[in-house]
């Protein structure tokens, strides 16, 4: 999983790296992979930053606050595999927590643009209260034992895609669920007969989906690589409207702690569609059912010939 997220600092505040052809979606690498990718940036530059002497227009040289507490991603245009460059600036470093704002860059043109804040979960655990639920929403889903859920078999199953890295394993119910909205072959390819077809099976389905999520190889999971659980799951708008593409427009992660080994349990759900537009909540556990990361993605809805007749506006 470290290779998969090898960056280097070429300077102050410079980095460069490469985007591996093995976290796609489709054509394109997935945005938790690009998401996590600079926040290891963000992290390692307020890391090696702090034990150099301070910048022009610093009064000291900031804290190396290891982990990300929350981060707010703009996607401004596609990335591709191959190799990308990124700036990161601190802007604020304070005991408690620093702020900095990123950049990834491919060809010259800026892909993604980050704003995170972070801090250090160990000193934070001994100073305050700690994973104090409020709502019944920072508790995770009641879910089968894994073994009795099923895989999803995304049809771009190839080396190179998400699905193939994090599997997802759904209950029954959403699984039969998933298999009703799915509009690709088992191949990858769009097929808009097949849409058509599906479009009744799903009306008035629910635009939630809750399960089980591991790394393919083992890897047990890390607040590093939480990004890329929280952008592997099934869009939950496929439960209750098909469509083809959900592209993020802006994604927030807030990161609670550090996971335990084992499985992850997610939900993921979106309660409407607006203009066009929605809203996608996603939320992770770890194996002892601690709460460590929530994600809200802004995401179009792609229109397909079967939704043109559909309400603009629809409650999930």
């Amino acid at each position: 999983m470290a290779q998969q997220l090898n960056v280097s600092r070429v300077g102050p505040q410079r980095w460069k790296g490469i985007v591996m052809e093995t976290w796609q979606v489709g054509k394109v690498p997935s945005g938790g992979y690009i998401t996590a990718l600079l926040l290891k940036c963000i992290t390692e530059e307020l890391k090696a930053a702090s034990t150099e002497a301070p910048l022009p227009g610093q009064k000291r040289a900031p804290n190396a606050h290891p982990d990300i507490l929350t981060a707010n991603c703009h996607f401004l245009s596609s990335s591709l595999p191959g190799e990308f460059s990124a700036t990161v600036e601190i802007l604020k470093s304070g005991r408690t927590t620093s702020t900095v704002q990123a950049s990834l860059f491919q060809d010259g043109k800026e892909c993604m643009r980050c704003i995170a804040s972070c801090g250090d979960y160990k000193t934070a655990a001994a100073s305050g209260p700690n994973m104090v639920s409020l709502a019944d929403t920072s508790n995770p889903p009641q879910l089968p034992p894994m073994s009795q859920c099923t895989r999803v078999q995304a049809g771009d199953n190839t080396p190179q895609s998400v699905r193939s890295r994090v599997h997802l394993m759904l209950p029954d119910s959403a699984y039969q669920q998933y298999l009703d909205c799915r509009s690709t072959n088992e191949d990858g390819t769009f097929d808009e007969e097949l849409l058509l077809k599906r479009t009744e099976a799903v009306k008035g389905g629910r635009a939630s989906y809750a399960g089980y999520c591991v790394f393919e190889d083992g890897t047990e999971p890390s607040l590093a690589a939480a990004p890329l659980y929280l952008d592997a799951s099934v869009p939950p708008i496929l439960g209750a409207y098909v469509t083809g593409w959900v592209p993020t427009i802006n994604w927030t992660v807030q990161f609670k702690g550090h996971p335990k080994p084992g499985p992850l349990k997610f939900q993921f759900d979106t309660s409407t569609v607006n203009g066009g537009f929605l809203e996608e909540d996603g939320r992770l556990w770890d194996s002892e059912g601690t709460l460590i990361a929530m994600s809200r993605q802004l995401a179009m809805v792609g229109v397909s010939q079967s939704n043109k007749n559909r309400p603009a506006t629809s409650k999930m």
